[in-house]
């Protein structure tokens, strides 16, 4: 992360996402079913995305830089000319307290992250990079100590998607990723991936 300079500054929680919301619809009948059934945190689902950096808080000065990093980050992909897929098999995981879909993986897809990681760490950006990158997304959390409740949900989720067929996905080609602060629906920029 980009240090601090001015500690009485608020500063945006910054990442850089795919957005997943306008491909997916089937997540709809996904949320309505969490609604229902969780008194927990429900992910909206125009808020689904696939983060492929989380950097955190920065200054509000050094956003801008991000932006041209993740800029030069996309011009390099583009020149690889691999397309890239999203295509989901059914999977939920369990992260801490969130539920995800977890993605299959895909060549275009890991190549994407590791060319945006590498801008991010050649421009001296430090980024969340405990864990290797795995494609997910979010679509509700539930209290850290409520294990059997979480044990119950991804049970039900399971039993939901082989009930219907609209969870029967086919890959999706993902055409653009962009650069998010937290609470936003709107990214402050979009970047083509071809």
């Amino acid at each position: 992360m980009i240090e601090n300079e001015n500690s009485f500054c608020i500063k945006p929680t910054i990442f850089i996402a795919i957005p997943i919301a306008e491909q997916l619809q089937m997540f709809e009948n996904m949320q309505k079913y969490f609604v229902c059934m969780l008194s927990n945190k429900i992910e909206p689902a125009r808020n689904l995305h696939v983060t492929i950096a989380y950097i955190g808080q920065v200054e509000t000065i050094h956003v801008n830089e991000i932006l041209k990093v993740v800029k030069k980050a996309m011009k390099d992909f583009a020149m690889l000319r691999k397309p890239v897929h999203l295509l989901w098999l059914g999977e939920v995981s369990l992260y801490n307290n969130a539920i995800a879909l977890t993605f299959a993986y895909d060549e275009g897809l890991a190549l994407l992250a590791q060319v945006v990681r590498k801008e991010l760490v050649r421009a001296g950006i430090q980024f969340d990079d405990k864990f290797p990158f795995r494609a997910h997304t979010t679509i509700a959390r539930i209290k850290p100590n409520d294990m059997i409740k979480k044990i119950s949900v991804k049970r039900d989720v399971l039993a939901l998607i082989k009930q219907t067929t609209i969870y029967a996905l086919h890959p999706i080609l993902i055409k653009q990723i962009g650069v998010y602060k937290s609470g936003q629906i709107v990214p402050l920029k979009i970047f083509n991936c071809t």
